[in-house]
């Protein structure tokens, strides 16, 4: 009867154990497309602090494909961005689509057709002056979706030389140059805003531009030496002030640094002087060459000015050398072109990765264009040539002498001697002029403006004299170079003088408002006028300014027809 009792009991517990081992199975079968719906996903955030921009860049690991890439950024610092894309883990360039601003935030997306890292880059604008910043950004990245596990590294400008950070669980490792602030958190659940607070010092001000185009042209030599020639346009960033001084950082080394625009070379100053336009200065480091311009023409807030470095480098390798796309690092460059000339005689021309290839006049030339993608997605440019058979460097002088001599002989005993043809003088000089002017009413046009917000309360009166002071300085060394083209061409154009008497005459006119102007500011400033009088008068003075900046248009349009 025992026996029975036993053995009804091990069926009981195996039918238990068989029916727990089926529920378990059930379970784990049910849910398994759950936790493979939402694969782990692990993120690190770089941040890159300069002095006018911040480089965002975030990785994230994505262990299942295709996977739908949702981010965002506070709306806040949205109009600080000044490019944004995505590099899918296949390597694959994606601008992401703007989905709209959902709260605080402005989302984005894109589709990732591969497993791996894909990166976010961002680049913003540092609003930041002054010798004390404030840096306030989001401390990890802002994800659609649950992430595992955040690493974050903040670095601070090579100049800052105090950090300190607010934000709990951010270590500053203050023993390193550059400064760097770390963080590891996780997991973090979908769109986390967590801001780092931060303040640093600098030791030094500096200005506010960016550099919105750079055409950068390399013509190659065979022993690994190369030409550099960037055109360079800046534009300026500061909402209160004027930018005097444009710096950058070129490599080390560099040699037969020159400096010109349009028109003409730059001086080059053991010391840069602020008030002297058109100069520069060139400061050999150990690890950089620094290069401070002051342009022709100072930069107000959107206005731009474009000038031209050409230097001379040395590379190693023979057949084979790596360049780098970028003419420097430490300012943004919004749009980029590449152009890389082989050495003469090149036969054989490649470049990794690959670049667009081109024939101009006979040779073949490599392009790189990079528009809205900052830093480049190619940072450098391994290029390959092969060179055909050449003279020896020593013998190409000999035989070119060689070459004049005889076609100057043959030239003479076969051609009958007759009088020379008087010689045609080329005439820049009337172009150069309207140039100049066109350039005068750029600034004058400036100036009327100026003279109507401060008529009308709209700026300062410190901000005021000083943008008045700087426009005054550009305009006095633009009219000594447009006396001296007037001499040059009244002399090799006689038929011009009546359109340049006519250009004398509004300038003479141009000379009387502005003592008119003086004289209004002085009986504002002594009380001898209201300020309903002051303002009444500044706005004469301006449409005043516009209707003779009108004239002189005309006069221009009748130098122009003449030419």
């Amino acid at each position: 009867m025992r026996s029975s009792t036993a053995l009804e009991q091990c069926i009981s517990m195996a039918r238990w154990l068989n029916l727990t081992l089926l529920t378990l199975t059930f379970l784990v079968v049910a849910l398994t497309p759950q936790a493979y719906a939402q694969p782990s996903v692990y993120a690190e955030r770089r941040v890159e602090v300069y002095l006018n921009h911040l480089v965002l860049k975030d990785t994230i690991t994505i262990l299942s494909a295709p996977f739908n890439l949702t981010f965002a950024l506070p709306t806040s610092i949205e109009e600080d961005l000044l490019t944004i894309y995505v590099t899918s883990p296949s390597g694959e360039i994606i601008q992401p689509t703007r989905l709209g601003v959902e709260g605080n935030l402005t989302l984005f997306s894109c589709l990732i057709q591969d497993e791996g890292s894909a990166e976010v880059v961002y680049t913003l604008f540092n609003p930041a002056q002054g010798l004390n910043r404030t840096l306030i950004l989001p401390l990890y990245p802002i994800l659609g979706f649950d992430v595992e596990q955040c690493n974050v590294t903040f670095t601070y400008p090579q100049e800052a030389y105090v950090v300190q950070v607010y934000t709990l669980g951010v270590e500053v490792l203050e023993g390193e140059r550059p400064i760097k602030a770390v963080n590891i958190s996780g997991p973090l659940p979908p769109f986390t805003l967590t801001w780092l607070n931060s303040t640093y010092a600098l030791n030094r001000e500096v200005e506010k531009f960016i550099c919105v185009e750079a055409l950068r042209e390399l013509n190659l030599e065979p022993n690994g030496e190369f030409e550099a020639s960037d055109t360079l346009t800046f534009q300026g960033l500061n909402p209160s002030d004027r930018v005097q001084v444009i710096e950058f950082t070129l490599p080390p080394g560099v040699e037969e640094v020159k400096v010109r625009d349009f028109f003409g070379f730059f001086e080059k100053r053991d010391s840069l002087d602020l008030l002297l336009s058109a100069n520069y200065e060139v400061d050999q480091l150990e690890n950089a060459t620094i290069i401070k311009v002051r342009p022709r023409f100072t930069l107000g807030y959107g206005e731009n000015v474009t000038f031209t470095v050409t230097y001379h480098s040395c590379l190693e390798g023979t057949g084979e050398v790596t360049l780098p796309t970028l003419p420097f690092n430490d300012q943004p460059i919004l749009h980029l072109t590449l152009i890389l000339h082989p050495p003469p005689g090149t036969t054989e021309f490649e470049a990794d990765p690959p670049l667009s290839l081109e024939q101009v006049d006979g040779s073949t030339i490599a392009k790189y264009t990079c528009i809205n993608l900052y830093p480049p997605p190619t940072t450098s440019v391994t290029v390959r040539f092969t060179l055909g058979f050449t003279l020896p460097i020593a013998l190409t002088p000999m035989l070119l002498v060689l070459v004049v001599v005889l076609v100057a002989s043959t030239f003479i005993m076969v051609k009958a001697r007759r009088p020379l043809p008087t010689p045609t003088i080329a005439e820049p000089y009337p172009q150069w002029l309207i140039d100049h002017y066109d350039e005068k009413i750029a600034i004058l046009d400036k100036r009327r403006r100026l003279y109507r917000d401060f008529g009308a309360g709209k700026i300062k009166r410190r901000i005021y004299e000083h943008q008045l002071r700087a426009l005054n300085i550009e305009l006095s060394k633009l009219e000594d170079r447009i006396k001296e083209l007037k001499k040059k061409v009244k002399e090799a154009k006689p038929s011009y003088v009546d359109s340049l008497s006519m250009l004398d005459e509004i300038d003479k006119e141009l000379e009387e408002l502005e003592e008119t102007r003086r004289n209004i500011e002085s009986k504002f400033r002594t009380g001898k006028m209201t300020r309903r009088e002051f303002e009444e008068n500044m706005t004469k003075l301006s449409e005043r300014q516009a209707a003779l900046q009108a004239k002189l248009r005309e006069a221009l349009s009748k130098l122009r027809a003449q030419r």
